[in-house]
């Protein structure tokens, strides 16, 4: 079973890598830009990651920090 896990495990870690790198050529048109998507993202792994936030905290907060950001920069 332990073995089932860690297999399930890479699987889906490679289908969330795939489907970041399909997202990539959107940041060419976000309104924040790629530089401060590229901050959230370092954010969320170090919170997550390292400091062992739970992640739907991290989502939470950052998630709602970058959707004001964006609602500002197109407010304008």
């Amino acid at each position: 079973v332990a073995g089932a896990l860690r297999g399930m495990s890479a699987v889906t870690a490679g289908m969330i890598m795939a489907t970041g790198l399909r997202l990539l050529p959107a940041l060419k048109t976000n309104p924040i830009g790629w530089r401060v998507c590229l901050i959230f993202s370092v954010l969320c792994f170090v919170s997550v990651a390292l400091l062992r936030l739970p992640l739907a905290y991290v989502l939470i907060t950052l998630g709602g920090a970058a959707c004001l950001l964006v609602y500002r920069k197109l407010g304008r």
